[in-house]
Protein backbone atom coordinates (compact mmCIF):
# COMPACT_ATOMS: atom_id res chain seq x y z
CA UNK A 1 0.00 0.00 0.00
CA UNK A 2 1.16 3.32 -1.16
CA UNK A 3 1.99 5.60 1.91
CA UNK A 4 -1.12 8.87 1.97
CA UNK A 5 -1.60 11.72 3.75
CA UNK A 6 -4.39 9.60 4.76
CA UNK A 7 -2.86 6.41 6.01
CA UNK A 8 -0.43 8.98 7.73
CA UNK A 9 -2.82 10.17 10.19
CA UNK A 10 -3.14 6.37 11.57
CA UNK A 11 -0.12 8.19 14.10
CA UNK A 12 -2.70 10.68 15.06
CA UNK A 13 -5.42 8.74 15.38
CA UNK A 14 -3.27 5.90 17.55
CA UNK A 15 -2.20 9.23 19.87
CA UNK A 16 -6.01 10.13 20.60
CA UNK A 17 -7.39 6.75 21.02
CA UNK A 18 -3.79 6.15 23.57
CA UNK A 19 -5.20 9.36 25.62
CA UNK A 20 -8.43 8.38 25.55
CA UNK A 21 -8.20 5.59 26.93
CA UNK A 22 -5.82 7.18 29.77
CA UNK A 23 -8.62 9.48 30.45
CA UNK A 24 -11.58 8.97 32.79
CA UNK A 25 -15.07 10.55 31.89
CA UNK A 26 -14.78 13.13 34.63
CA UNK A 27 -11.57 14.17 34.01
CA UNK A 28 -12.17 14.57 30.10
CA UNK A 29 -14.89 16.55 30.81
CA UNK A 30 -13.81 18.92 33.42
CA UNK A 31 -13.63 22.95 33.00
CA UNK A 32 -9.94 23.74 33.20
CA UNK A 33 -8.20 26.86 34.20
CA UNK A 34 -5.76 26.48 32.18
CA UNK A 35 -7.77 26.49 28.87
CA UNK A 36 -10.01 29.31 30.05
CA UNK A 37 -13.01 26.97 31.35
CA UNK A 38 -12.39 24.76 28.24
CA UNK A 39 -12.02 20.90 28.53
CA UNK A 40 -9.66 18.00 27.55
CA UNK A 41 -13.03 16.74 25.42
CA UNK A 42 -13.43 20.01 24.05
CA UNK A 43 -10.25 19.91 22.48
CA UNK A 44 -10.71 16.25 20.73
CA UNK A 45 -13.89 16.74 19.46
CA UNK A 46 -12.05 19.68 17.90
CA UNK A 47 -9.49 17.55 16.37
CA UNK A 48 -12.53 14.98 15.21
CA UNK A 49 -14.70 17.83 14.01
CA UNK A 50 -11.69 19.12 11.26
CA UNK A 51 -10.97 15.38 10.12
CA UNK A 52 -14.80 14.95 9.59
CA UNK A 53 -14.55 18.15 7.35
CA UNK A 54 -12.29 16.94 5.24
CA UNK A 55 -14.64 13.90 4.93
CA UNK A 56 -17.53 15.87 4.07
CA UNK A 57 -15.50 17.64 1.34
CA UNK A 58 -14.00 15.20 -0.36
CA UNK A 59 -17.78 13.73 -1.12
CA UNK A 60 -18.92 17.01 -2.00
CA UNK A 61 -15.94 18.50 -3.66
CA UNK A 62 -16.19 21.45 -1.24
CA UNK A 63 -14.98 22.17 2.34
CA UNK A 64 -15.60 24.67 5.10
CA UNK A 65 -13.81 24.36 8.71
CA UNK A 66 -16.56 26.93 9.88
CA UNK A 67 -19.44 24.16 9.44
CA UNK A 68 -18.40 22.38 11.96
CA UNK A 69 -20.74 19.30 13.66
CA UNK A 70 -19.48 20.53 17.55
CA UNK A 71 -21.39 17.80 19.30
CA UNK A 72 -21.58 17.55 22.83
CA UNK A 73 -21.17 14.07 23.41
CA UNK A 74 -17.97 13.78 21.84
CA UNK A 75 -16.61 16.58 24.42
CA UNK A 76 -18.32 14.65 27.30
CA UNK A 77 -17.73 10.67 26.81
CA UNK A 78 -14.57 9.49 25.95
CA UNK A 79 -16.27 5.68 24.84
CA UNK A 80 -18.04 7.91 22.25
CA UNK A 81 -14.98 9.91 21.10
CA UNK A 82 -13.11 6.86 20.76
CA UNK A 83 -15.89 5.28 18.94
CA UNK A 84 -15.75 8.20 16.96
CA UNK A 85 -12.52 7.89 15.73
CA UNK A 86 -12.10 4.37 15.12
CA UNK A 87 -14.38 5.14 12.77
CA UNK A 88 -12.44 8.02 11.65
CA UNK A 89 -9.44 5.49 10.88
CA UNK A 90 -11.48 3.68 8.46
CA UNK A 91 -13.19 6.21 6.69
CA UNK A 92 -10.27 8.34 5.95
CA UNK A 93 -8.14 5.80 4.26
CA UNK A 94 -10.30 5.57 1.90
CA UNK A 95 -9.83 9.00 0.43
CA UNK A 96 -7.28 9.76 -2.66
CA UNK A 97 -5.49 12.82 -1.62
CA UNK A 98 -5.48 14.21 -5.30
CA UNK A 99 -9.00 14.80 -4.94
CA UNK A 100 -9.50 18.27 -5.86
CA UNK A 101 -11.55 20.86 -3.54
CA UNK A 102 -12.72 24.38 -3.14
CA UNK A 103 -12.37 25.38 0.42
CA UNK A 104 -14.27 28.04 1.75
CA UNK A 105 -12.14 30.39 3.62
CA UNK A 106 -13.00 32.23 7.42
CA UNK A 107 -10.81 35.13 7.96
CA UNK A 108 -13.52 37.04 9.17
CA UNK A 109 -16.32 36.99 11.79
CA UNK A 110 -19.04 39.24 10.53
CA UNK A 111 -21.14 37.08 8.36
CA UNK A 112 -22.25 39.54 5.91
CA UNK A 113 -18.54 39.39 4.63
CA UNK A 114 -17.98 36.91 1.45
CA UNK A 115 -15.81 33.82 1.70
CA UNK A 116 -12.62 33.77 -0.32
CA UNK A 117 -12.47 30.29 -2.17
CA UNK A 118 -9.19 28.69 -2.54
CA UNK A 119 -8.36 25.21 -4.40
CA UNK A 120 -6.73 22.44 -2.81
CA UNK A 121 -6.91 18.83 -2.77
CA UNK A 122 -7.72 16.45 0.06
CA UNK A 123 -3.92 15.09 0.80
CA UNK A 124 -3.06 19.41 1.00
CA UNK A 125 -6.50 19.72 3.68
CA UNK A 126 -5.03 16.09 5.81
CA UNK A 127 -1.97 17.77 6.12
CA UNK A 128 -3.58 20.79 7.32
CA UNK A 129 -5.66 18.08 9.89
CA UNK A 130 -2.83 16.70 10.43
CA UNK A 131 -0.90 19.43 11.57
CA UNK A 132 -3.88 21.25 13.18
CA UNK A 133 -4.21 17.62 15.56
CA UNK A 134 -0.14 17.34 16.71
CA UNK A 135 -1.10 21.68 17.66
CA UNK A 136 -4.29 20.22 19.68
CA UNK A 137 -2.43 17.66 21.19
CA UNK A 138 -0.20 18.97 22.45
CA UNK A 139 -2.46 21.40 24.39
CA UNK A 140 -4.03 18.04 25.14
CA UNK A 141 -1.06 17.03 27.24
CA UNK A 142 -0.46 20.30 28.95
CA UNK A 143 -3.81 20.53 30.30
CA UNK A 144 -3.69 16.78 31.67
CA UNK A 145 0.14 17.51 32.86
CA UNK A 146 -0.95 20.50 34.81
CA UNK A 147 -4.08 18.76 35.98
CA UNK A 148 -3.84 15.06 36.72
CA UNK A 149 -1.44 12.47 38.16
CA UNK A 150 -1.74 10.30 34.66
CA UNK A 151 1.35 8.07 34.92
CA UNK A 152 2.80 7.24 31.34
CA UNK A 153 1.92 9.96 28.79
CA UNK A 154 4.03 9.35 25.64
CA UNK A 155 6.60 12.45 25.72
CA UNK A 156 5.86 12.63 21.17
CA UNK A 157 2.54 13.44 21.60
CA UNK A 158 1.77 16.54 20.22
CA UNK A 159 5.27 16.65 18.91
CA UNK A 160 5.85 17.10 15.40
CA UNK A 161 7.50 14.25 13.61
CA UNK A 162 9.99 16.67 12.17
CA UNK A 163 10.71 18.09 15.29
CA UNK A 164 11.16 14.61 16.77
CA UNK A 165 13.82 13.88 14.52
CA UNK A 166 14.92 17.07 14.65
CA UNK A 167 16.19 16.79 17.89
CA UNK A 168 17.04 13.15 17.74
CA UNK A 169 19.86 14.23 14.98
CA UNK A 170 20.81 16.84 17.94
CA UNK A 171 21.83 13.98 20.43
Amino acid sequence: MNKTCASSSQTIFSQVITLLDLLSDDDYRMPLAIFNGSTIGQHFRHILDFYNCVLIGARHGELNYSNRERSPSIEHNTDMAKASFHQLQQDIVLLADTTQLKVHTDFHANQNQIDVIVDSSVGRELMYAYDHAVHHLAIIKIGIRENFTYEGVDETIGVAPSTIMHEASQH
